[in-house]
Parts: C-alpha cells; sequence; structure tokens
C-alpha cells in the first residue's frame, strides 16, 4: 500500500486517501514484463485481484495473441490467491473468455518466491515519494496514476476503481461448479513452441 500525501505533510496525511498496490510481472518466450495497478479501494478479496489482474491479461492478449497457456505464481493468502470457491471459480471462467486454454496456479512456500514483485512495489513507491519531495501532491488515485505514469519506466501502471469491481462481483453470484484440475509432476517445457505461447505470472 501507499499512504498518500502533499508534498508539505512531514507525515503520512491521516485524512487521505491510501492506495493499494498490486504487483507482479510476467515471463514470455525471451521476453518479461514488470506491472503495478493502483487503487483507492481497500478491497483484496479474489473479486478485486482479478480486477486488478483483467487489464493485464487484456494486454498479454494484445502483445501476444498466439498465448493459450498461463501459469501464475503467487504466495498464499487464504483471502486473495488459496480461496477454493471464489478465486478458482474464476480461474476456470475468466481466463478462457481471452482466449487461454489453459491455466494453473502454483504456490510459493511461505517468505519465498516474491522478490521481483516486491521490488516493483518499491520501484513505484520510490518514483512516488521522489515526486513529493519535488513538491507534488499526491492525493488521490487518479494523481497517483497520472504523475507516476509519466515518470515511471519499465513497469506498466494501471489504475482500478472500485466499479471495475463489480462485473467479477457478477460472476460470483452465480452458482459455484466444481472446478477440475489436474494433478502432475513439475517439470520444465520441452519445447521453444510450448514456452512460445505460455504466460507465466508472478504476483504479489
Amino acid at each position: 500500500s501507499f499512504p498518500t500525501r502533499r508534498s508539505s505533510d512531514l507525515h503520512y496525511g491521516q485524512n487521505l486517501p491510501q492506495l493499494i498496490l498490486h504487483t507482479g510481472m510476467y515471463y514470455t518466450k525471451g521476453e518479461k514484463a514488470d506491472f503495478c495497478s493502483v487503487s483507492e479501494s481497500k478491497r483484496q478479496d479474489a473479486a478485486a485481484i482479478w480486477t486488478h489482474m483483467d487489464p493485464v491479461f487484456k494486454n498479454i492478449r494484445t502483445k501476444y495473441p498466439s498465448a493459450t497457456t498461463v501459469h501464475f505464481w503467487s504466495d498464499g493468502p487464504i483471502k486473495q490467491y488459496k480461496n477454493k470457491n471464489k478465486n478458482f471459480f474464476l480461474l476456470s471462467e475468466v481466463p478462457p473468455t481471452l482466449g487461454f486454454n489453459r491455466t494453473t496456479w502454483n504456490y510459493f512456500p511461505t517468505a519465498h518466491g516474491k522478490g521481483a514483485p516486491d521490488g516493483i512495489g518499491g520501484t513505484v513507491k520510490r518514483t512516488a515519494d521522489s515526486l513529493i519531495l519535488q513538491g507534488n501532491h499526491i492525493v488521490n488515485g487518479n494523481v497517483f496514476f497520472e504523475k507516476v505514469s509519466n515518470r515511471l519506466t519499465g513497469v506498466q501502471l494501471y489504475h482500478i476503481k472500485e466499479e471495475n469491481m463489480e462485473t467479477y462481483d457478477a460472476f460470483l453470484m452465480q452458482n459455484l461448479r466444481q472446478v477440475p484440475y489436474e494433478t502432475n509432476t513439475p517439470g520444465h517445457p520441452k519445447s521453444n513452441q510450448y514456452m512460445l505461447q505460455t504466460v507465466i505470472l508472478l504476483l504479489q
């Protein structure tokens, strides 16, 4: 999270909104990209998480139209990523609408594997802090997105509003059906063609 404040504040502004940052990166064959979404909404449930990922998915589909498989890697907070009903229901429903016909969700052990996404969050926060020290006021999500986007390089920034989450809330209003899954032994892709069609996301 990032506490918004004005350049004249000696401390974080208690009356200003605190922003939620959702950071991650994705890999394809020979390429990677960093991303961060920002929101004033404090929601961190499954619908909110998928709303944060929605523009990332659409960007991947535009850049890599031949991608058919997505492997997620994340830590395991119960409310967000390990919610067996809501998160896995969305995992089964959302990617196919964007042309991904195979998805897996994998979990790092506690306190392992999040170095890259954490580093992205640190970069975004330092950029915002630098802007504030230079006299800029960052008082809400709109201003954060505009000013940090203009300064930041190497990280794709997205702005998420709470009303954007209504689409995924509606998904979850449906009767949740059992999600099929498969068990296999982790291994490495065997061919370049497989890697070309595969996207790997690391999430914080």
